[in-house]
């Protein structure tokens, strides 16, 4: 009825002066309407974002930015730029509640862009990424400062913005920080080391004793358990995951020193060992395989992995001396029977040296195995072969790291350095006499 009368009167009106004031409450509304929420405080951290981040293409991350690798920083280059322009032209967005959303939008985006490109720039083999491993404050760099600086100003953009708005709106202001933080912590950690090479040193397997190298004939497997590349030897400067084998001997009770003693080496791509070649990438489920010739000794080893874990503790490997096999276990039992035709032994003692691969479906087990009155011999068997009599490897656990042997009746246990008496059954020493009769 207020806006009738009103009209009515400003078309009797016969002057300028005669026109009613708009007084009414619905009157003012509608005006406001039509003028919108207006700018704010906010566009002025809005566009000082913006000009930082122009800014910031100009400053260096680390010393060897622009005279090395520039290039590879066009990623980072393009982000910067393209989120400048549009932190801009969301300050210009009449409606607060659409500004304030478009910039924590905007916000979000550019965290994990900004991550994932210096994630990627690190894991890289240009002399930028080289660069960046090695100065460990490269995180604290005004580059690197002003790239998240920046972040948080089109964060308090957004704050200013909806500071006062209730509901869904505010919540969503208070979790956006732990969010992007989140966003940026997966992004910036290879999903959180899903896609982050994983390099595995498995146990080792020692050959046989050779008189003509005075020692044993060992190969040590690197293997890549991860989606990303290592690579084997280089340094931190030249390669992104470099990593190493440290092996050291006993030449005193307590006192190691590191080996200086020829070896070879077998890529997965390669069908056999030649001198080795440092700085090949060892690729998702690949592997590099090592061949030392050591002499007999106490030694211990470990990877060396200076990004990843650093260096895991020692590993303990005993290598016997004197201990020669010509042959495989059964060819040298053979031989005996033969030279001696003496009656098969009523115990035998074995002693698990080790196994290789223990997650195989199939692993390699080392024993070494003593006839009475003989000498200790190296055997390598794998699941359902037979170590003496009627003594098989009839399974490993994983969790417990165990060799379980069974005769058919009975069933024992054994570790890496047990060792067990193994009682061979009577119908078991008949039977092998009956095949020397034969």
């Amino acid at each position: 009825a207020k806006a009738r009368d009103l009209a009515r009167a400003a078309l009797r009106a016969e002057r300028s002066a005669a026109l009613p004031a708009a007084r009414s409450s619905f009157i003012r509304r509608l005006a406001k309407q039509e003028r919108g929420d207006g700018l704010g405080k906010d566009c002025w951290f809005a566009w000082l974002a913006a000009a930082l981040m122009l800014l910031n293409i100009t400053i260096d991350i680390t010393p060897g930015q622009l005279t090395a690798n520039m290039v590879a920083l066009q990623g980072l280059t393009l982000v910067l730029f393209v989120t400048a322009v549009l932190v801009s032209m969301a300050a210009a967005i009449p409606r607060k509640r659409i500004r304030g959303g478009t910039y924590l939008v905007l916000a979000l985006v550019y965290l994990i862009a900004v991550t994932a490109c210096l994630e990627q720039t690190y894991h890289g083999l240009g002399p930028l990424g080289g660069a960046l491993r090695s100065a460990p404050s490269w995180f604290l760099s005004a580059g690197v400062l002003l790239l998240f600086g920046n972040y948080v100003l089109v964060q308090a953009a957004a704050f200013v913005t909806l500071r006062k708005e209730e509901g869904p709106v505010r919540r969503a202001l208070g979790w956006s920080p732990a969010i992007g933080l989140a966003a940026a912590a997966v992004a910036g950690s290879s999903c959180l080391g899903l896609y982050a090479p994983r390099p595995e040193l498995l146990m080792p397997e020692p050959g046989l004793y050779s008189r003509a190298i005075a020692g044993y004939s060992v190969t040590f497997t690197i293997e890549n358990r991860g989606h990303r590349p290592f690579w084997y030897g280089g340094s931190v400067e030249q390669l992104p995951r470099p990593v190493s084998l440290v092996i050291e001997k006993e030449q005193a009770p307590g006192n190691w020193r590191p080996i200086n003693a020829s070896h070879t080496m077998r890529h997965a791509r390669w069908s056999g060992f030649r001198p080795p070649e440092p700085g090949h990438a060892v690729g998702r489920h690949r592997f590099v395989k090592l061949r030392y010739t050591l002499r007999p000794g106490e030694y211990r080893y470990r990877l060396n992995d200076p990004l990843g874990r650093g260096g895991d503790p020692f590993e303990r490997l005993t290598l016997p001396a004197g201990m020669e096999m010509e042959g495989s276990w059964n060819a040298a039992q053979e031989n005996t029977q033969d030279a001696e035709r003496a009656p098969a032994p009523e115990t035998v003692t074995v002693k698990l040296r080790g196994v290789t691969d223990p997650k195989a479906r199939s692993p390699l087990t080392y024993f070494l195995v003593t006839l009475p009155g003989g000498e200790p011999k190296e055997v390598k068997l794998r699941l359902g072969e037979t170590i003496a009599g009627r003594w098989t490897i009839s399974e490993y656990n994983t969790e417990r790291a165990s060799v379980t042997l069974s005769d058919g009746a009975s069933f024992l246990l054994i570790r890496t350095g047990e060792t067990l008496e193994l009682t061979l059954s009577a119908d078991t020493v008949e039977d092998a006499d009956e095949d020397e009769e034969e």
